[in-house]
């Protein structure tokens, strides 16, 4: 397995908080279709054809649940986005 990369993307913004994303951690630039999960709050969105972030379809939604590999990393990442963002309300 090749190691995660750090790649800048046109920014689009997060369908439920709002916030600009315009980096995706990967394996390159992401596909259409490609989950992402936000930084800031957490929630999980697709990648649409123009690489701009949506909220995933009830099929997406179930789909993603029913893979309990995609699941865990998921929830992972979501808990270090909690972590980080506890930290930085500390300093």
């Amino acid at each position: 397995m090749s190691e995660l990369q750090t790649t800048r993307i046109e920014p689009s913004f997060c369908p439920f908080c709002g916030v600009a994303l315009g980096v995706a951690m990967g394996h390159g630039v992401p596909e259409p279709g490609a989950l992402s999960v936000c930084g800031e709050c957490g929630a999980v969105s697709v990648f649409g054809a123009d690489l701009a972030h949506r909220a995933p379809t009830p099929e997406e939604m179930e789909r993603i649940m029913a893979n309990v590999e995609l699941s865990r990393k998921v929830a992972y990442f979501q808990g270090y986005c909690n972590h980080r963002r506890a930290a930085s309300a500390l300093n």
